[in-house]
């Protein structure tokens, strides 16, 4: 499987992106194959706290331009 989005790089940006990702506080990951499960979970638990904040999984038909994983995440707004 490749890697799993281009945030997984290492650039401040990414940074920045693993960050807010961390905040969310209910995810959904949606996958193509529910074969990938276990590789998606190992990557994605690189991401978050311990213990990790709620999520579902569910497979789906189709995702948009081919991909193999979308996350929505919804966060909770910092104060300034």
């Amino acid at each position: 499987m490749p890697v799993i989005g281009s945030w997984c790089a290492s650039s401040s940006a990414s940074k920045k992106k693993r960050s807010q990702l961390r905040r969310a506080r209910l995810r959904k990951v949606f996958l193509a194959d529910m074969a990938d499960f276990g590789t998606v979970n190992g990557i994605y638990s690189t991401f978050m706290p311990d213990p990790p904040p709620a999520r579902s999984t569910v497979q789906v038909a189709a995702l948009p331009k081919g991909g193999l994983v979308e996350i929505e995440a919804i966060a909770r707004r910092t104060a300034r």
